[in-house]
């Protein structure tokens, strides 16, 4: 039987070719991904990147956007991402060893450069974009 993850995203049969796959998203497959150990890890080394090259939340999220959208944020998106980010630091601060879990998943090892309040929060919001409609549907 084919894995959950391959179905998830209506992955063809191996048993039978297949000309074109379906494109399909649904909240399920935003799920599955905000959880998966590699989009985690994805998301780590991607808030790594913005970390290091902008000093600016807004500056950061654009270049997020552009990375993973190839464009820039709506507003409201931008508003809504932001949020989130506040949200987040003040949970990470209120609980260091939550931001030290999230930043132990997978294999690669997360840079000691940066403060791990502020790395786990935004791999949050990084993963949170990976999984978004807006990511998914361009790949």
């Amino acid at each position: 039987s084919p894995h959950p993850m391959m179905t998830l995203f209506d992955a063809p049969s191996r048993e039978s070719s297949c000309v074109r796959r379906s494109r399909t998203n649904t909240p399920l497959q935003s799920l599955g991904l905000l959880n998966e150990t590699q989009r985690l890890e994805i998301a780590r080394m991607l808030s790594t990147r913005l970390l290091a090259r902008f000093n600016e939340d807004k500056k950061r999220l654009d270049y997020l956007f552009q990375l993973l959208t190839s464009r820039s944020p709506t507003s409201e998106e931008q508003s809504a991402c932001l949020k989130l980010l506040a949200q987040l630091r003040k949970r990470y601060r209120d609980s260091p060893a939550d931001a030290s879990a999230l930043l132990s998943i997978g294999e690669a090892k997360p840079e000691k450069i940066f403060d791990s309040i502020e790395l786990a929060a935004w791999t949050q919001v990084s993963s949170t974009v990976l999984a978004s409609d807006l990511a998914i549907m361009l790949y």
